[in-house]
């Protein structure tokens, strides 16, 4: 696999006691991680996809069998109708590349407030609660980052 086609990333989520022995919505069961892909689905370069990677994944290392990504990274902006000028990252997460992997893969959604928290209106965010509902009426777990370059980018 070509490192230009993708950034992978390993997620390891903080093992947190709970109240009671059952484990919380998404918790990954002790001694377990998540790994998660972030491919490069710029359009205007050698863009890698869900279901593509985990046909290259098969043939690369699983001699044939099936090695799903079990999570995918993907990030846009809001407010969702955001276009700004050289913007690598689309208007809408589409949760289409998930469903075509023929899978149960989740999603790592991360959202940028390119213009600054100041532009956000309740209206953006009732939109992305929206659309967050819909992930969930089609089955697609989501972890949610919300502005996590704020001191950087």
């Amino acid at each position: 696999m070509k490192a230009k086609f993708l950034l992978l990333t390993a997620y390891s989520f903080l093992q947190l006691p709970t109240p009671s022995s059952s484990l919380a919505r998404l918790e990954p069961p002790d001694g377990k991680r998540y790994f998660s892909m972030w491919l490069d689905m710029d359009p205007h370069g050698a863009a890698e996809y869900p279901s593509t990677m985990n046909r290259r994944l098969a043939g690369a290392v699983g001699g044939g069998r099936n090695l799903n990504i079990p999570v995918f990274h993907f990030a846009q902006n809001i407010p969702i109708g955001d276009t700004l000028v050289g913007s690598r990252y689309p208007n809408q997460t589409n949760e289409a590349l998930l469903k075509e992997t023929g899978t149960n893969a989740g999603m790592i959604m991360t959202v940028y407030p390119k213009q600054g928290l100041e532009a956000i209106t309740d209206g953006d965010i009732k939109a992305l609660a929206e659309q967050l509902k819909g992930y969930e009426k089609l089955n697609i777990s989501v972890w949610l980052r919300f502005a996590p370059e704020m001191d950087g980018e």
